[in-house]
């Protein structure tokens, strides 16, 4: 389910690159690692911004506003330990 929905997410930015500005903050917000209600959201928030982040950087940088927060958010997924969760975040 998490890769069909990932993959609808990202032929809708693909259609129309400004839903990427309605989708980014949720996406973010699932990442936000203060919202202990939202941990199991994470894994599902990392696997959609892997597939959304290409067609937001290029040819339209419309995801560069989020791109510090992002990458910022996404530092605690690399862990030596996970090496699925190391794996879905270098993806990004």
């Amino acid at each position: 389910m998490k890769h069909k929905s990932a993959n609808c997410i990202k032929n809708l930015v693909y259609i129309d690159p400004l839903l990427g500005g309605v989708i980014m903050p949720f996406l973010l917000q699932a990442l936000d690692s203060n919202a202990l209600t939202q941990s199991h959201q994470a894994p599902a928030a990392m696997h959609a911004l892997a597939y959304i982040i290409k067609p937001l950087l290029y040819p339209c940088p419309l995801a560069l506003d989020y791109l510090p927060s992002l990458l910022k958010l996404s530092l605690p997924g690399i862990d030596a330990s996970d090496d699925k969760k190391t794996c879905m975040t270098l993806n990004m």
